[in-house]
């Protein structure tokens, strides 16, 4: 039987190769990707909340300076489930 928690080990050290080898625009979108869909577990895992909400402060600052603020508003939405 496969171990699950090893699957996901692989699936996000997977990704995470991946994004540290893109430019810094494409890494934001793919992390930006992971976090709204809810994949690799962007948001789970062993982070404390502070650390999450300061993440997604980041991610929200990068993207409000390309002035892609439809993305802010779904981060934002996000960042106020973790707040609550």
């Amino acid at each position: 039987m496969e171990n699950h928690n090893q699957e996901i080990d692989d699936d996000a050290l997977n990704f995470f190769n991946a994004v540290h080898n893109l430019p810094k625009d494409k890494m934001m979108d793919l992390v930006y990707h992971a976090i709204v869909n809810k994949k690799q577990g962007a948001l789970k895992g062993n982070s404390t909340r502070e650390e999450k909400i300061e993440a997604l402060n980041f991610i929200i600052s990068w993207f409000e300076s390309l002035e892609e603020y439809e993305k802010c508003v779904e981060l934002k939405k996000i960042l106020q489930e973790i707040c609550s």
